[in-house]
Parts: C-alpha cells; structure tokens; sequence
C-alpha cells in the first residue's frame, strides 16, 4: 500500500489535484476506494479533460458573440442600438461608421453590410479608416426626413475568423430646409424691406426655392394672396425643374392697397426638404384711372367757390343763421366765422350760388339774433 502510495504521489496527479484544479468535475470516489480505481479514475478523468481543453480551442474562433459592433455613429452622433425610435435627426451628409471590437476582414465587409430605405437597398462603399472602424458611404446621399436601417450580418468575419454577431440599427435622418431665395413681380423684389411699393396691380411673380418642390404640395390650399378680409384669386404653377413657383391673380389687384403674399409650411421640397412659413406685404400702386369726372381750371374754381360758400350757407345755425365753430360743434357758433359768412353770401349772390332775397333774408336773420342778444355787461356766461 506504501509503494502504490508513492507511486500515485509521483508523476501522476492526485484526484485532489485534479479537483484543485477544476472542482466542476464530479466526485465520484470516496475514501474508502480502492487505491486502484483511483488510478484507474484518475487516467480517464485527465484524457477526458486534454481532450475537452483541445476541443474547446478548436471552437474557440468560432464563438458567436466574441466578434461585435461596439458602436455606430453618423458624425458626432451615435446611434442606439437597442432603440432606434431614440435615433432622430441624423445628418444624411453624413457618413455612417461602425466600430468593431476586433478588426474586421475586409474581404466579408462589404458583402455583408446593408443600407435600406422604406425596406429598399440603398447602394454603399465600404472602406476601413481605422483596424477597427468601418466606413460606409453610401453610393447616393441620403434623402432628408426619411427612414433608414443599417444592418451586418453573420457574413462579416474577423480577421482571425470569427463570426460577427448579427446587428441593425433604424434611424431617421433630419428634415432639410427649403427657403425662398427671391420673390420677384414685374421687376421689383417683395422680400426686400421695406416692404415693396408700387407693385403692378396685375399681379404676377415668381418664388425662387433652394431646392426643387413637391408638385403635390403647391395650389392654392397652400398658397394665398389676401389682403384684410379679403382673399385674392389666384393661379399657381411650377417652372424650371420646380424650383420656381409662379403666382397670378385672377383680376386687378385694388390700387394703393396693402397685401400679403402668403406660402404655408404644407409647401414641401423633394426629398425630405421642409419650410417654415413664408409671407410678404407689398403695397399695391395707384390706379391712374380717374375718380372723378375730368372738369376745365375754370369749371374747378367754380366748384371749390361753391363748396366753400355752401359750408357757411348749409351749416349756418337754424336759430341765429351764424356760422357754427365747425360742422360738428352743435349750438357752438363763431363771430368770427359769422363775418366770413356775410361775405361769402354777398359773393353766392353774384356768382348765382343762392338769390339775392335768399341771401338779404339769411343776413336778416344773424342781425336780428344778434340785435337782441344781450351785451356781455349784462348777461353773465354770454359773449357780445
């Protein structure tokens, strides 16, 4: 028992050794086995294990889960990549880099990466800017306020040839700015300020965009001419490769009028471009056409003669005749005013304005009130 003892404390390992190492094996003896199954356990246990250890190596490099993406990134802006609903204004100018915990086999990259839009392939390049980092641009820039997914699969390889865990990440690039550039109407520019005047009451023009527009989005729902209360009929229409909107009023605009040129954020550019609201006022010009029947000088004199003889001779008070302080004043007259009046009625008489007994019968009137009317000595609150 002594030399099977020694033997066994040799070059051969213990089972306490053995469990030392790795205690996950089972115990499968206990003190009182014989010395030789001990051996005999002590053998197959390490051949088992040799041979679990060989096989583990052999599988080592194809573990799925050792090879992974760490992180993808547009930019400055990284990407979520167990919630794509979080990835929201991407910048589509931007290129799209996936950074690798191991170094990638360039010869599996780029058959395994894909770029979709709406479930569509969109076409990229592939190239490596780091041992670890991939970049992908894709073969035409991305449209604005689209839907995009970005995905590797299980084709990807290390460099030492290890399965890439699969991956995809959604995300949704930012919205474009559409803008006006110029509003121009018969030669005068509506977006300079001050506000333009003098604008050809036929009204047209057209609106410059930086980007071409949506035909869908351009009618007259979406568009307007107004001015208070008051909307305008108009046409509206596209040119040069849609990225100029042209805009007629269906009649004469009123002269010397205040408008508003108005184009609603629902106007919407190709390719993800959006607009904040747009409007203008511009001020329309003066209608030449006269008001007014065309009269001689001569024939105007008279009128103006006429017209203001009549404010003396109409609103002269019912009572004394006087001429009142002015056409609202009420029982307020003037003496003052009253003096003009006399005199204006001696030339309404001459010019044919009134008769001459129309005329001695007013004056009459404003000497006989003026005639009893007691003197300021003598009736306080009263002038003379």
């Amino acid at each position: 028992m002594a030399s099977d003892t020694e033997s066994s404390s040799g070059q051969d390992m213990t089972m306490h050794e053995v469990y030392s190492h790795f205690p996950e094996l089972p115990l499968t003896f206990t003190r009182h086995n014989h010395l030789s199954n001990v051996k005999y356990f002590q053998s197959v246990s390490l051949l088992l294990l040799l041979l679990a250890t060989l096989g583990c190596r052999r599988e080592e490099n194809n573990v799925k889960g050792q090879f992974y993406a760490v992180s993808v990134r547009s930019g400055d802006k990284f990407l979520y990549l167990t919630d794509p609903a979080l990835n929201k204004d991407i910048d589509p100018a931007q290129p799209l880099r996936i950074e690798f915990n191991l170094p990638p086999d360039p010869a599996t990259l780029s058959g395994s990466v894909r770029l979709l839009k709406d479930q569509a392939e969109t076409p990229v390049s592939v190239s490596m800017e780091q041992d670890k980092v991939a970049v992908i641009i894709p073969g035409s820039p991305m449209e604005y306020a689209a839907t995009y997914t970005i995905s590797i699969s299980d084709e990807l390889k290390s460099t030492d040839g290890r399965d890439c865990t699969p991956f995809s990440a959604g995300f949704i690039t930012k919205t474009g700015l559409l803008q006006v550039d110029s509003v121009i109407s018969s030669g005068v520019a509506l977006t300079a300020n001050p506000p333009a005047q003098n604008v050809d009451r036929n009204f047209s023009a057209r609106i410059y965009f930086n980007q071409p527009l949506d035909p869908a989005t351009v009618n007259t729902t979406n568009v307007k001419l107004y001015r208070t209360n008051d909307f305008a009929g108009i046409q509206v229409g596209l040119e040069q490769n849609n990225r100029v909107m042209t805009v007629r009023a269906d009649q004469p605009l009123r002269d010397f009028e205040a408008y508003t040129m108005y184009v609603s954020p629902l106007v919407q550019g190709l390719g993800g471009y959006r607009m904040q609201q747009f409007s203008r006022v511009f001020y329309t010009a003066v209608d030449p056409t006269p008001k007014f029947p065309v009269i001689s000088d001569e024939a105007l004199l008279d009128l103006v003669q006429e017209k203001t003889f009549r404010y003396f001779w109409d609103f002269g008070h019912p009572v004394s005749g006087m001429a009142r302080e002015r056409n609202s004043s009420g029982d307020v007259v003037t003496s003052g005013g009253t003096g003009f009046g006399l005199m204006a009625m001696i030339v309404g008489i001459e010019r044919g304005f009134i008769t001459r007994n129309e005329g001695v019968q007013r004056w009459k009137k404003v000497v006989g009130f003026l005639k009893i009317l007691p003197s300021a000595t003598t009736a306080p609150g009263h002038t003379g």
